[in-house]
C-alpha cells in the first residue's frame, strides 16, 4: 500500500477553514461510545459469520434477481463477492508491532450526528433501519442470495452522538473528532498514515435533512424499482484524509454518497487503501 505524495506541513494554511477550531480546538484523541445499528453490531457476530469460500460454494446464479446476471455468471465480477473479500483481508486487526489484538469481520461507516433537536434524534432509529434496508435491497439486486446474506449479516453502522461535541459541526470539526477518535483507536499513527479497511478512511455525517430522508423512505414492492427512486438521494461523507493543500484542487475532502452505493463505495475505497482512495471518487453521484 502507498500513499500519495503531500506537501509539507509548512507549506499548508495554518489558519483552519473552520475559525471555531482554533478557539475550540477538538483534543488529539477522543473517546465516543457509539450506538451499533444493523446485524453486524451483535456481540457473537464473529460466531455468525460463514467461511467465504463456503459462501462461495452455496451461491447460485439461479438467485441472481436479473436473469442476465445468472447467464453471465461465471464471466461477469460480482463487487458483492469482491467486497467479502476485502473485508475478509481486513478483518483481523494489528497494532504497529504487527501484534494480533482482535478480530472485526464486520463493514460499515461511522456516523456523527450533528443535529440535535428532538423531532431529529427520535427519527435516527428508523432513518439508520431504513439505511440499512436500502443497502440490503440494493444488495440483493445485485448478487446472489448467499453473498447478500453473508455481507447483510456483517453491515453495521457506527452512530456517534454527542451534542455538546457535535452539534451544528462543520465539515472540518467532524473530520477532526473523527481523526481524534481514530487514534484513540489506534487506527490513526504519529505519521498521519490511516489503518485501513474505509471503515477509517471516511465517516457520514447525519444533519436533519439527512435524518428527515432516511427515515421518511417509502420502498415499493419490487426491488428493481429501488435504483430510480433512492439513487440520486445521497449521504454526505467526510473524508478522514483530507488536508487544506495550498494547491488550486476543487476537492474540499466532503462527497456525497448515493444511499444505494454505500457496499460499493466500501469496497472500492478499502481496495484502494491511498490517501486520495475518496478523492479519486470524486464526484460520488457520478462514480457511483
Amino acid at each position: 500500500m502507498s500513499t500519495r505524495a503531500r506537501l509539507p506541513a509548512s507549506q499548508r494554511p495554518a489558519t483552519p477553514p473552520d475559525p471555531t477550531l482554533r478557539t475550540r480546538p477538538v483534543p488529539r484523541t477522543r473517546n465516543f461510545t457509539p450506538r451499533y445499528y444493523g446485524p453486524g453490531s451483535v456481540p457473537i457476530i464473529n460466531e455468525l459469520v460463514r467461511p467465504l469460500e463456503e459462501v462461495r460454494q452455496d451461491a447460485d446464479p439461479a438467485t441472481y434477481v436479473h436473469p442476465m446476471d445468472a447467464q453471465l455468471f461465471a464471466m461477469r465480477q460480482d463487487e458483492i463477492w469482491d467486497l467479502l473479500k476485502e473485508i475478509e483481508l481486513h478483518e483481523f486487526d494489528y497494532n504497529e508491532a504487527e501484534q494480533l489484538r482482535g478480530r472485526d469481520p464486520t463493514w460499515g461507516f461511522y456516523a456523527f450526528v450533528t443535529e440535535y433537536s428532538a423531532d431529529v434524534l427520535e427519527k435516527i432509529p428508523r432513518a439508520m433501519d431504513h439505511l440499512i434496508k436500502v443497502t440490503r435491497r440494493n444488495i440483493r439486486a445485485q448478487s446472489t442470495s448467499a453473498y447478500t446474506d453473508e455481507a447483510c449479516q456483517r453491515f453495521k453502522l457506527s452512530v456517534v452522538e454527542d451534542e455538546e461535541t457535535l452539534s451544528g459541526a462543520s465539515d472540518d470539526r467532524v473530520r477532526e473528532e473523527f481523526r481524534a477518535q481514530l487514534r484513540t483507536l489506534q487506527r490513526l499513527n504519529e505519521n498521519d498514515w490511516i489503518r485501513a479497511p474505509a471503515r477509517n478512511y471516511a465517516c457520514l455525517v447525519l444533519d436533519k435533512p439527512t435524518v428527515s430522508m432516511l427515515a421518511d423512505l417509502s420502498f415499493p414492492e419490487e426491488i428493481r424499482q429501488d435504483w430510480e427512486l433512492f439513487h440520486p438521494k445521497t449521504i454526505k461523507v467526510v473524508d478522514a484524509w483530507w488536508k487544506r493543500a495550498t494547491n488550486d484542487s476543487s476537492y474540499r475532502g466532503v462527497g456525497h454518497c448515493p444511499i444505494t452505493s454505500l457496499a460499493r463505495f466500501y469496497m472500492l475505497v478499502t481496495s484502494a487503501a491511498n490517501s486520495g482512495a475518496m478523492e479519486d471518487l470524486c464526484p460520488l453521484e457520478s462514480s457511483l
